[in-house]
């Protein structure tokens, strides 16, 4: 048994066959034929909240393009780098390096190359220097504005310590360079255009430039980047694949620009948005069946030989998943401990599927419900109401399962004049028979599981 989901392992030839757990092969297959049939300078936000596989999904589809489309590309870690002011380098070395690659068979690649390392060690300067404030924006939003004359008292008092020039004569000076701040730019994306044509090598290829977790960085190195890649990289040949949770990436437009639009702002910057596809299940099985599937696979658990109906907790965990709408990685955490709890013990303990899985759920999610359940000190009503558990989910095979769960946890948590009060024969009353082997009244359900659970706590 392992307690730890193991890191999936991607086929080097095949990434999309035994790997895609979630048979994202036919979205990966369009996001290719896009960028590829697509003639303009394209710039792709990949959208999708924290835990749900974005990394693993462009690590695969890495794969993909080079083995099914014959596209070279480039992974760059932004969140690994962002120990940088600035992302220029980091961007250039990293194309640079593909160019390095290629060049060995192919001259004109090698002396493009050169050119371009020319140009970026011109570039780079200038972005680098407090000039910068001014001219690089100037350049880029090809305008020259208020804001950007206010910018230059940022530096005033540095120019002014050692009287080297007048303020006046700063701003003079700079204005009159930004013509050829702006012709240096321009040569640098010409030179960046010819390169990528070297390495494409017809119109119908393209470098595909993943930049992933964008939405982990700090947030002026993250708005450096998107700024970066709009005005000075994104030329015809290249594709940037921006991987984001970019209601993440808004609120670092805020904590850099203030209450400021942030959508809107951001669209400045993206040709296209896409989302991650995450299946819902109405006609298939869901991407929570799928997965919870998969993670039961790979913890090996193996609860068939010890008489324990590990489909039921699967269907159970993929329900809540659903209801929930749970991250992968969140799911982990739950068969993590359903791993744990059956480490802790041995023979068939008691785990009925239903309110087994609301618990460990519960206490991944929720902790204050949790803390509550375990200590028996929950309403009902209340937890019902507004943990949705009443709602009509008659249209939906997979949430079928919720209901079920209702009728556990009012057999658990019910006091023994209201479940007294019920017919014989109700569905409530139907759960008594699982007890009658393990010595458990019926109120001490939720305190058993729960001690369990807690004696190890997983960060």
């Amino acid at each position: 048994m392992k307690l730890v989901t193991p890191q999936l392992e991607i086929d080097a030839n095949n990434p999309f066959d035994v790997s895609d757990k979630l048979g994202r092969k036919d979205f990966a297959e369009s996001l290719s034929n896009l960028i590829i049939s697509t003639d303009d300078s394209l710039v792709i936000a990949l959208d999708a909240p924290w835990g749900e596989g974005k990394t693993t999904f462009v690590k695969m589809w890495q794969i993909f393009l080079e083995k099914e489309k014959g596209l070279n590309s480039i992974y760059f870690d932004a969140f690994a780098n962002d120990f940088m002011d600035e992302p220029f380098v980091a961007i250039s070395s990293e194309i640079a390096q593909l160019a390095e690659k290629l060049s060995t068979d192919n001259h004109l690649i090698g002396s493009k190359l050169s050119r371009f390392k020319e140009k970026v060690s011109v570039v780079a300067p200038k972005l680098l220097s407090t000039v910068a404030k001014i001219g690089v924006k100037a350049v880029t939003l090809k305008v020259v504005s208020d804001t950007d004359i206010e910018a230059l008292d940022d530096i005033k008092n540095d120019l002014s310590k050692d009287g080297s020039e007048l303020i006046s004569d700063y701003v003079l000076k700079k204005l009159e360079s930004y013509q050829k701040d702006k012709d240096t730019i321009n040569a640098f994306g010409k030179i960046l255009e010819e390169l990528a044509d070297a390495i494409s090598g017809d119109e119908s290829n393209k470098i595909v430039f993943i930049i992933d977790e964008l939405d982990r960085c700090k947030p002026t190195y993250a708005i450096e980047v998107i700024e970066k890649i709009k005005h000075i990289f994104s030329v015809k040949n290249v594709a940037f694949v921006l991987v984001m949770n970019k209601e993440q990436l808004e609120l670092s437009v805020k904590s850099i620009y203030g209450e400021i639009d942030a959508n809107t702002y951001l669209q400045k910057f993206i040709t296209l948005n896409c989302n991650l596809p995450k299946y819902h299940g109405e006609y298939r099985p869901s991407d929570y069946k799928k997965y919870c599937k998969h993670l039961y696979d790979v913890h090996e658990m193996e609860l068939e030989q010890r008489g324990i109906d590990a489909g039921a907790l699967v269907t159970y965990t993929a329900s809540l998943g659903l209801h929930y709408g749970l991250s992968l990685r969140q799911l982990e955490k739950v068969f993590t401990y359903y791993a744990l709890f059956y480490s802790l013990t041995t023979g068939k303990p008691y785990s009925p599927a239903g309110i087994f899985s609301f618990l460990v759920v519960t206490r991944v999610i929720n902790s204050d419900l949790y803390i509550l359940l375990s200590r028996q000190s929950a309403d009902l009503e209340s937890i019902i109401k507004e943990e949705k558990l009443d709602c009509d989910y008659s249209t939906h095979r997979e949430l079928l399962y919720i209901e079920k769960i209702n009728l556990w946890l009012r057999f658990c948590l019910l006091s023994d004049e209201e479940y007294n009060a019920l017919e014989e024969g109700s569905d409530v009353k139907r759960f008594d028979g699982s007890l009658w082997n393990y010595g458990l009244d019926r109120e001490k359900i939720v305190p058993y599981i729960c001690s369990i659970i807690d004696m190890y706590k997983f960060t």
